[in-house]
């Protein structure tokens, strides 16, 4: 596969019109981090691995939170022009479109 894009936290890469797109280290990390820059209180754990089991269980309310953090993320890091995974995977997928 051929990498076509790099950030510090997200690469793309590409095969036959393909694209796949690995969040680095780890989603649950950038997603904390992310939410720390953007200077925003998560409702989960503050670790990443807490989090990533809680979300690996099916149904769980962590994920309605995490979805929640995921929206208030987007829309905080959008308006302050802070780079952060999420602002990054959007416009990366706005260019592959």
């Amino acid at each position: 596969m051929e990498v076509i894009h790099t950030t510090a936290d997200l690469e793309v890469r590409r095969k036959s019109g393909r694209h796949l797109i690995i969040v680095k280290p780890e989603l649950e990390d950038r997603f904390l981090w992310s939410m720390r820059r953007a200077a925003l209180q998560p409702k989960l754990p503050s670790h990443p691995k807490e989090l990533q089991t809680l979300l690996n269980l099916p149904k769980h309310p962590a994920h309605r939170l995490f979805r929640e953090g995921l929206s208030e993320l987007h829309k905080v890091a959008t308006a302050q022009k802070i780079s952060t995974f999420i602002t990054d995977l959007e416009r990366i997928i706005q260019t592959l479109l």
